[in-house]
């Protein structure tokens, strides 16, 4: 397993591009005053600038995200009822534990590592949320702390 610079992937992320998520955009004033209370509440000082909206399972999640004090980018995504569904912060490969780097050079091993966050959902699990590039295809992965592979997206590696 290699690992590239992040910058191309994270600029894409910034942009939106790079994100699993279909929401749809929004503006920030449409977005109800609980939600972004909840959202200052889970990230404390950052100034959100983008907003989104997505229906999931026939749930309405709010979509908050912008940059974090550490200049990485940090998604926070709230049901309309103000519960927390999921906080995603950008990350660094060097971040990984090394289960989680053992574990991607297992399933992917002449891999590039091209995009890396943390995710906290609201019942408490954490995940890596891994994006390896392989062949010119890429796969996305959701590695627990231990290195146990959650779930992945994206074309098979061979």
């Amino acid at each position: 397993m290699r690992s590239k610079s992040l910058t191309a992937a994270s600029l894409l992320w910034a942009s939106g591009l790079g994100s699993a998520s279909a929401a749809d955009e929004i503006r920030l004033d449409e977005v109800p005053e609980n939600i972004r209370r909840v959202a200052e509440y889970y990230a404390p000082g950052t100034t959100f600038t983008a907003a989104g909206i997505e229906i999931e399972s026939g749930l309405t999640i709010y979509e908050l995200s912008g940059p974090l004090p550490n200049g990485r980018r940090i998604e926070i995504d709230i049901f309309a009822n103000g519960e927390l569904d999921e906080i995603e912060m950008e990350a660094d490969v060097s971040d990984l534990p090394q289960a989680v780097l053992d574990a991607v050079g297992k399933i992917a091993p002449e891999g590039d590592i091209v995009f890396v966050e943390t995710s906290v959902h609201g019942d408490g699990r954490f995940y890596y949320e891994v994006e390896v590039s392989l062949g010119g295809e890429t796969r996305g992965f959701e590695i627990a702390e231990n290195g146990d592979i959650v779930s992945s997206e994206g074309a098979a590696s061979s």
